[in-house]
């Protein structure tokens, strides 16, 4: 196995990395900066946006062109060949002190993110975030509640099973029944896959196992999902020093786990190791991800 870094970028806070299979190049985000990154796999080269407002909690490509940003005010298309970044609705404008963070799209094509409670100063977050769902139409609905961070949402390869992380004691991760046509999560017949980790962003591979950036612990865990051995650590790969925020499969034959990182203090930790906020890449694990769905609107 080889860790190396992608590229000389150093976020405040990467987040959010996003393979293109389509353009053979991968998404991120400096979600402090906040910044845009996209690195050309042909090339070698990486290119950066800088729209307006004061975070970026997540991204996503477009069937069409451009992206859907998840930002601190609202969710947004933005064009990349122009850097117009265009409002397409503020969700989370009534709760006081809430801004979005992470989201991924679902595996028909729907883009699902979430808001995190507090700022810098405010480090006692309440659980009055919500996830939404934002649909090709550009509708928008409600899918769950009570998040205080979300966080570390993804889908199993079937699309069936929701996974995600943010409520309660924020040291677990959620399994729950989804339906990717109508948005609806059985939250009565979900469950706790696994608690006592320190969870951030995930993904899963082509076998199903979760992927999980373990933010306090320098690691990235693997966690079975299999039935009858649900929240077994199968395999855990140290980034030693760094504080892990997300984690996504890309390269040419998807076999190349990218992890991003903290760069600079945030939230109370502050990052020590050489390279700090880098992209880190993981080659020669044995692994295979699976193609992301770009958002169908």
């Amino acid at each position: 196995m080889k860790i190396t870094v992608l590229d000389d970028t150093r976020c405040h806070l990467g987040e959010g990395p996003v393979w293109d299979e389509a353009e053979q190049a991968l998404y991120w985000v400096d979600s402090l900066g906040p910044t845009i990154y996209r690195h050309d796999w042909a090339t070698r080269t990486t290119a950066r946006w800088v729209p307006p407002g004061e975070s970026i909690g997540s991204l996503t490509l477009r069937a069409g062109d451009g992206l859907i940003l998840a930002m601190d005010n609202g969710l947004h298309r933005f064009d990349l060949s122009t850097g117009a970044s265009t409002a397409i609705a503020e969700p989370l404008a009534p709760i006081e002190e809430a801004h979005f963070n992470d989201g991924k799209v679902d595996r028909a094509g729907n883009f699902v993110a979430g808001g995190v409670h507090g700022n810098e100063g405010v480090l006692d977050p309440q659980p009055v975030c919500p996830m939404v769902r934002l649909n090709a139409d550009h509708e928008i609905t409600t899918v769950m509640e009570q998040f205080l961070c979300f966080n570390g949402p993804c889908f199993s390869p079937d699309g069936a099973t929701l996974y995600v992380n943010g409520r309660g004691n924020m040291q677990n991760i959620e399994a729950l029944p989804y339906d990717s046509e109508t948005g609806i999560v059985d939250e009565a017949a979900g469950c706790i896959l696994i608690d006592g980790i320190n969870p951030d962003g995930t993904t899963v591979d082509a076998e199903g196992t979760l992927w999980s950036a373990q933010w306090d612990d320098h690691c990235v865990l693997g966690i079975s999902t299999a039935r009858g051995m649900n929240g077994d650590i199968t395999g855990r790969i140290e980034l030693t020093g760094q504080v892990v925020s997300s984690v996504m499969f890309g390269g040419p034959d998807l076999d190349i786990m990218f992890v991003t990182t903290l760069g600079k203090p945030h939230w109370g930790t502050t990052p020590e190791a050489k390279d700090a906020g880098a992209v880190f890449m993981i080659e020669g694990t044995g692994l295979k991800g699976i193609a992301e769905k770009r958002f169908a609107g």
